[in-house]
């Protein structure tokens, strides 16, 4: 009899169990649908900023920038967009030689955003021409704080950056 009884909670306990990770995996899951939404909210208000917390340079190891002021900053139709790079150039930089950085401002040309509702992912795509180069630009949005960047450009390594897509704010400015 007590082996009934103890097989009986073992039983039990175990259902407890599975309920409650398929409930907290539920929760989860609504959570993250939730800052999709948000995040699609953002973009389609076309008003947004970008910043980036590391930049990983192609064969390099990756560079924190909490330190280092970089922005992308996206409204109605107008992008101001500065970057530290780093990497190999394979053109020289006539214009300016202090300015290295990726550096856009003005209309982004063939900005195109898709949503993938179903891995819950939203990817920006456009492109810009400084005094120098063309700019090809994707920013693919994972979550409110997993967001990569990726720049190629027609004189320089391609380069990415990890940040983070939130709502621009003019007053922080």
């Amino acid at each position: 009899m007590k082996k009934v009884l103890t097989l009986i909670l073992i039983i039990i306990s175990l259902n407890i169990s599975a309920q409650s990770r398929s409930e907290k995996k539920a929760a989860k899951k609504q959570q993250q649908q939730e800052q999709y939404e948000k995040l699609k909210t953002i973009v389609e208000s076309g008003s947004y900023e970008y910043e980036a917390l590391w930049a990983n340079p192609m064969g390099s190891p990756r560079i924190n920038l909490a330190t280092n002021p970089n922005y992308l900053r996206y409204q109605k139709d107008s992008m101001d967009i500065f970057f530290p790079y780093f990497g190999v150039s394979q053109t020289v930089n006539t214009y300016n030689t202090r300015d290295i950085g990726i550096n856009f401002s003005g209309s982004p040309q063939d900005y195109k955003v898709s949503y993938d509702d179903d891995k819950m992912r939203i990817t920006i795509k456009f492109s810009g021409k400084s005094e120098s180069e063309n700019l090809d630009f994707t920013i693919v949005v994972y979550g409110e704080s997993s967001t990569k960047l990726n720049v190629n450009s027609s004189g320089r390594q391609s380069i990415s950056y990890d940040g983070r897509l939130f709502e621009y704010d003019k007053t922080s400015q």
